[in-house]
């Protein structure tokens, strides 16, 4: 959707109109700008609700980057994002308090808040009412997420066992869910099962020094991560078929980056594209496998030469790359 309808139909004299007919009138989002990352991190107080070590922790990364921290709601005003520790709960009726303090606040939750919940998963071993009470979480978080409106978005985050809120790979699905990067993202929960990893030097670049290859660069979604990717502080090589060279070259030239025009079902396309990593960068981190293809929307109008193409581009290539990057890893 354009930004031209977005704008019309939330302001003045067209805004009323719209409303009046019945038209869509969809949020305006926090989104990151590349000017601005991270500016605010949060439109708001953050209000932290539960008690003991976990919400602790929680507190200490919210301290951490400047942010305006509440252990009890405030008797006025909006809040930037509600974040509950539900790590604790061992049956169900110990939901109740903390998803009752959750329910109070939320209609001072400011445009695009965010509602997040720490929890625990459900394992084979525990007693019926552990589980219930941390399953009960998963189905608590997606429904809430469908209540919230002006762009607001409800996620979790759950805690495997041997790891702590303490761990930066909890800090940073903290921060991503916090943040303008995490616009269309809800009802989701990330995993956070590793204590391994350090934090960035800069939370602004996380992929600073990094060096990653997009493949299908040129344009749409392709140029989209690309220029995401250099926002982040990554250096980015972008790989593309010699017919879209100079619209690959465009992109690269915006983001700073190296264009490689090559066709990824080639014979020794993987080589080619580490060698020029390591020629240029000393280095490959990631690869984003963005390339792929469509020949017709109709299975019925499919012919075999078709079908060959697609499953070559968007599955074949991709097996092929990465056995072989991971092999000269």
């Amino acid at each position: 959707m354009s930004d031209t309808y977005l704008n019309l139909v939330n302001s003045g004299i067209t805004g009323q109109l719209a409303k009046k007919l019945g038209l869509p009138r969809p949020a305006p989002l926090r989104r990151t700008r590349a000017d601005s990352v991270d500016q605010p991190l949060v439109p708001g107080p953050v209000l932290l609700f539960g008690r003991g070590a976990t919400a602790d922790a929680l507190a200490e990364w919210l301290l951490s980057w400047d942010l305006d921290v509440r252990r009890t709601a405030p008797a006025s005003g909006k809040v930037g994002a509600v974040v509950v520790d539900l790590t604790e709960v061992s049956a169900p009726e110990q939901l109740s308090e903390q998803v009752r303090e959750v329910g109070g606040v939320l209609r001072s939750l400011a445009p695009s808040g965010r509602v997040i919940t720490v929890s625990r998963p459900a394992a084979e071993s525990d007693e019926p009412a552990v589980a219930a009470a941390r399953q009960g979480v998963d189905a608590l978080l997606r429904s809430l997420a469908k209540e919230l409106r002006a762009g607001a978005t409800g996620n979790g985050i759950v805690l495997t066992d041997g790891v702590g809120a303490e761990a930066i790979s909890a800090g940073g699905a903290l921060r991503f869910l916090l943040s303008a990067r995490s616009a269309f993202v809800a009802g989701q929960f990330l995993h956070v099962t590793s204590t391994d990893g350090a934090a960035p030097g800069d939370w602004a670049r996380p992929l600073a020094e990094r060096v990653v290859v997009v493949t299908g660069a040129a344009r749409g979604i392709g140029a989209a991560i690309a220029r995401t990717l250099h926002r982040d502080g990554a250096q980015v090589i972008g790989v593309d078929v010699p017919a879209a060279g100079e619209q690959l070259a465009t992109v690269m030239n915006e983001v700073r980056g190296t264009a490689l025009q090559l066709d990824i079902t080639g014979s020794g396309a993987a080589d080619r594209i580490l060698d020029l990593a390591i020629a240029r960068y000393g280095r490959l981190d990631a690869v984003v496998h963005n390339a792929g293809i469509t020949r017709d929307k109709l299975l019925a109008n499919m012919t075999e030469d078709k079908w060959d193409a697609v499953v070559a581009v968007n599955l074949a290539a991709q097996l092929q790359l990465n056995e072989t990057l991971l092999a000269r890893a």
